[in-house]
């Protein structure tokens, strides 16, 4: 990563505008000086596929999805239900469009328009969803919010209902004199849960005691973890299920600082707020890759054979009620 030394206003105006312009008014920007700090032990090959090397500075972006309805782990039986009357294996809300493929759309459409692409060579501004760069510190930095106890960056417009994503800037980007010391706050937005004060509704939300009270999450407690996660679920982890196939949502609902039946619509990926468990059970590897292609569920980490263990969970937490 690189400094060019010299801050470029005229195309830190024109992405923030077309930002703006595209219903994405969450977002801010890093230096490259800041962003070599957080990526300094990024692996090696990470770095070199993104190209971090030629990276001067990133813009980070909050995408709000659609939070109408409940939460997954609501084990809400009038929401969650299909049309054959039973009950559906949950999606979180992140997982019922394609959210990430959405914000990756925009960034990449931004980065094309006239006046930006002069800045580098073809490829040179990086996209970064859902990836393997630490894009809640780089969303930290460039003053999106800070991080609640949960872990999650709390958005300051409107708040942590989100998902994030990162474009790498090929130019030194123009930051507000106020945005560019982040230790100048009273509390260090890094440390999760530096701004919840006393709160503590996600710690009481959270069934299986996954977030910490200090701020943070035991990992091996997390239900969407083990969502994600290959291999047999512990007995005490599958006796909490809470009716989902993929995401939770307890702690974000929990949290005054999440807005419920915000209405925002996706036009990629849609599965709605859950599948039928019976389906995923019965279906043929081939079936389920099918039917989760484009989705949020249809990424490379989650196999069939995982969408069919979710689904069998799922299926029995609501059996036991």
């Amino acid at each position: 990563m690189t400094s060019s030394g010299s801050p470029d206003p005229e195309r830190t105006l024109l992405l923030s505008r077309a930002l703006s312009d595209r219903g994405v008014p969450s977002f801010g920007f890093a230096s490259g000086e800041r962003l070599a700090e957080i990526l300094r032990g990024v692996p090696a090959g990470v770095a070199e596929s993104y190209g971090l090397a030629s990276a001067r500075g990133v813009l980070a972006a909050a995408l709000h999805y659609d939070t109408t309805g409940r939460p997954a782990g609501a084990l809400d039986t009038d929401y969650f239900r299909g049309d054959e009357g039973k009950p559906l294996a949950a999606l979180g809300w992140f997982a019922r469009a394609h959210w990430y493929r959405e914000l990756a759309g925009i960034l990449a459409a931004v980065s094309r328009i006239p006046g930006l692409a002069s800045a580098g060579p073809p490829g040179a501004f990086r996209i970064a969803v859902n990836s393997r760069l630490p894009e809640k510190a780089l969303a930290v930095a460039a003053g999106l919010g800070p991080l609640g106890r949960n872990t999650l960056v709390l958005e300051r417009l409107a708040g942590p209902g989100c998902v994030l994503g990162v474009l790498l800037l090929p130019f030194e980007p123009d930051i507000p004199e106020g945005a560019r010391d982040p230790g100048s706050r009273p509390s260090d937005p890094e440390v999760p849960g530096s701004e919840c004060g006393d709160c503590r509704e996600c710690v009481r939300a959270c069934p299986t005691g996954a977030v910490r009270e200090e701020g943070g999450i035991y990992r091996l407690r997390c239900l969407q973890h083990w969502a994600g996660s290959e291999g047999p679920v512990p007995e005490r982890i599958a006796g909490s299920w809470r009716g989902s196939l993929y995401g939770c949502d307890l702690c974000l609902a929990a949290c005054p600082r999440f807005r419920p039946d915000v209405p925002r619509e996706a036009s990629i990926g849609l599965l709605g707020r859950g599948l039928n468990p019976d389906r995923l059970l019965g279906a043929e590897d081939g079936e389920i890759r099918n039917l989760l292609r484009g989705t949020a569920l249809g990424l490379s980490w989650l196999s069939p054979g995982l969408i069919r263990r979710n689904a069998r969970l799922a299926r029995d937490s609501w059996e036991r009620g």
